[in-house]
């Protein structure tokens, strides 16, 4: 199961309690897909930059890369939230 996967399913759990669960679920989802997204976007930014199409993506190479860029939206995406 992947980091995201692990943290639905935690954010899922969360919810069990009463209003403060569910505004944990919320942010916490947001976060995550904001940086999932990100992460995402940056991948295949590199990726073409680098003169690669969609026939040759390969995500086990660039695993490390997109885990990176995960954790660097995390923070970036809270920071836009605290605005």
């Amino acid at each position: 199961m992947t980091d995201f996967g692990l943290a639905r399913l935690g954010a899922r759990a969360i919810k069990f309690i009463l209003n403060v669960g569910s505004i944990i679920g919320i942010i916490t989802l947001k976060i995550l897909s904001g940086a999932s997204s990100n992460a995402t976007g940056e991948l295949f930014k590199k990726h073409f930059e680098a003169g690669g199409t969609f026939l040759d993506f390969n995500l086990d190479r660039l695993k490390k890369y997109y885990d990176e860029k995960f954790e660097k939206g995390k923070i970036l995406t809270n920071q836009i939230q605290d605005d």
